[in-house]
């Protein structure tokens, strides 16, 4: 069915003439011949059979007038799923929305009729666009546009950018990426750009990190198979009893920070942070040096800061990698080390990290509470002892602009800092008990968190505080928790300290942590503990230290 432009709808007995512009936006020029061109991979159709996404979505309108173009779920079910999109997404009422394959527009009208929010959708589909025309409010405008080419679109236009089971169709990781950036280009500042009903083979969650590193935005990823878990037809992919699929929403910052972003970092393909290879563009790897000290350069001028001349990693010691794990701290009594523990655990970098059952937003609330404690302030330089996969790092420069250092005895999770996140830190892979390559007074704080106790020496557990304190500048503080008793006794703290520094010039807190985290929904984190026993270490390097 091709629907020309300036075709007269009729609806209700009505003549009447489709909107063709909202809020100063019109729609595209009609292009049938470029839209065909957005194939459908051969190895996704049944009957491997030439097709376009807009001719398989132009042969299910007839549904529109029911319960739309998906098989087998019903309306009911895409309101339920719409609603959850809201809450996630942050849309509030009266948001003005842009539905990124928004089919026959039933949740334009929807949102409409429940929030009223007013939204531009856009769709590939002309026979769908046709029937959103006849069937929604005048108030919403359809446009049968390419949704990998939103340049028609001003920047800065929407509130919110939502799409739900559409992105997929662009078949290839790259351009998957690059759509995401258009989208934030489109999204107000602290507007969201939510999209949902993706799995690893439409874009994979490691890419994430990688395709946003040089913007200024803040990201969730959120299973589905939770978030959606009350809706009758998940998981709608076809013959899977437990949903892959996740949801992504991304927050842009605020206009101090996009402001230094030219419209071109977010629109062309060649200012990507990362690169898709091969042809289905699934081989995916970060970019070459002159690449990554391009994305430096631009994520140093996007946040308005002076670029840190971190020290130089020391040289690589395998000896370190001998660094036993006591048998009586094994379940399976086999010897191993620390580093080939969380070598083997790298692979969770991608999704939660490597600590088993605990998720994302577990530690980004734990990383709150610390950030809180230390009091972190835009641009403070930060020494994350034992960091693992980089994430507390990230979340310290998504949330307050500091940058910082990591150390860590694993080779692959720092391979996966390296490449995944902010190219403004620095990552080392390092013997944290011994750091005297680091120079004194040279971090505004430093923290380590459930890392110091894999020392299993209460003589190195004192070093290490000792050696943390020592890099950190006068008035800066020094934060280490979950720790228990018998890893290192609470009323050693001061005494260690005090020993190679005057006891004028530092100040130790005892927190007990059943209190601190008590808003983490998996605390106790220690394994088979109704109530935790753990304890964070709080030192205060005061200001009287000056040259200590």
């Amino acid at each position: 069915m091709v629907v020309e432009k300036s075709l007269v709808e009729l609806r209700s007995g009505k003549v009447v003439t489709p909107r063709s512009s909202l809020r100063g936006l019109a729609c595209p020029p009609y292009d049938a011949q470029a839209l065909d061109t957005v194939q459908i991979p051969l190895e996704h159709l049944p009957r491997r059979k030439a097709k376009s996404v807009a001719t398989k979505y132009n042969r299910r309108v007839h549904n529109c007038l029911k319960d739309g173009i998906w098989h087998g779920v019903r309306a009911e079910d895409h309101r339920d799923i719409l609603r959850g999109i809201v809450n996630m997404s942050g849309v509030g009422r009266g948001s003005f929305v842009l539905d990124w394959g928004s089919g026959c527009g039933q949740s334009m009208q929807f949102m409409y009729e429940e929030y009223s929010v007013k939204s531009v959708g856009i769709d590939v589909a002309n026979a769908s666009i046709f029937y959103a025309r006849l069937i929604t409010s005048d108030d919403l405008l359809h446009c049968v546009a390419d949704g990998t080419n939103m340049s028609w679109i001003l920047s800065d236009f929407f509130d919110h950018v939502i799409s739900f089971g559409s992105m997929r169709h662009v078949y290839n990781q790259t351009l998957f990426c690059n759509v995401l950036r258009q989208m934030l280009r489109v999204v107000k500042p602290l507007g969201t750009v939510y999209n949902g009903w993706s799995d690893e083979n439409d874009f994979k969650r490691r890419h994430v990190p990688l395709c946003l590193a040089d913007l200024p935005v803040t990201y969730k990823i959120v299973e589905e198979k939770e978030a959606f878990s009350h809706i009758r037809v998940f998981p709608l992919k076809a013959r899977q009893s437990t949903p892959s699929t996740y949801s992504l929403v991304i927050t842009k910052h605020s206009r101090e920070r996009t402001a230094r972003v030219p419209d071109k970092v977010y629109n062309d393909v060649e200012a990507m942070p990362f690169r898709c290879h091969g042809p289905k563009g699934m081989d995916c790897g970060a970019q070459n040096a002159s690449e990554r000290r391009e994305t430096f350069l631009r994520e140093v001028f996007i946040n308005g800061s002076e670029p840190v001349e971190w020290p130089l990693c020391p040289p690589y010691d395998p000896s370190f990698e001998l660094r036993q794990i006591p048998l009586k701290h094994l379940p399976r009594k086999k010897p191993t080390s620390v580093s080939q523990k969380y070598d083997r655990r790298a692979h969770g970098c991608h999704k939660d990290g490597i600590w088993h059952r605990v998720n994302l937003n577990d530690h980004e609330v734990i990383l709150r509470v610390i950030a809180g404690l230390l009091n972190v302030r835009k641009n403070d330089r930060l020494l994350d002892w034992g960091c693992g996969c980089g994430h507390h790092l990230q979340f310290m420069h998504d949330f307050y602009g500091a940058v910082g250092m990591g150390i860590d005895i694993s080779n692959k999770t720092i391979e996966y800092a390296r490449m995944m996140t902010t190219k403004r830190n620095r990552y080392c892979v390092a013997d944290g008990t011994r750091m005297d390559w680091l120079p004194s007074n040279f971090f505004d704080h430093a923290f380590s968190f459930g890392s110091v106790y894999h020392v299993y020496n209460e003589t190195l557990f004192c070093s290490v505080l000792q050696q943390m304190t020592r890099v950190v500048k006068a008035g800066g503080k020094v934060y280490n928790g979950w720790t228990e008793e018998s890893e290192f006794p609470r009323q050693k703290a001061q005494l260690c300290l005090t020993e190679v520094i005057p006891p004028n010039c530092v100040q130790v807190e005892i927190l007990e942590e059943v209190q601190l985290f008590k808003r983490v929904k998996l605390f106790p984190l220690k394994a088979r503990r109704s109530v935790p026993n753990t304890y964070s270490l709080l030192i205060h390097k005061l200001p009287s230290c000056q040259g200590t």
